[in-house]
């Protein structure tokens, strides 16, 4: 094999260097379609996971379908919220209330 180490090198940096660039590509997506920076996953309430499914406690999520403070039900537009672990269920930021959809 006539490959120098300092080939090796430059590849095994190159094939990192693509991982990094495919990370802050996802990351980028995720940050344009949520209202805070990082990529808080965005889902339906149904599709909200509960402790059974593996929330834990202060956990975030922006729910599109829920309503945020002021909006009725059945015409949410979507609004942050967290798991309470404490009695399973999930409240919004805003007022710490229970989501309604």
């Amino acid at each position: 094999m006539n490959t120098s180490i300092a080939e090796l090198i430059w590849n095994q940096l190159q094939g990192e260097l693509e991982q990094v660039r495919d990370m802050a590509d996802v990351t980028a997506t995720r940050t344009e379609r949520s209202e805070t920076a990082g990529g808080v996953r965005a889902c339906l309430y149904a599709e909200l996971p509960l402790a059974a499914d593996g929330a834990s406690a202060g956990d975030l999520f922006f729910c599109t379908n829920a309503c945020k403070v002021g909006e009725v039900a059945g015409a949410g537009t979507g609004t942050i919220v967290y798991f309470n672990s404490a009695d399973n269920t999930w409240r919004r930021v805003a007022d710490d209330s229970a989501v309604v959809i």
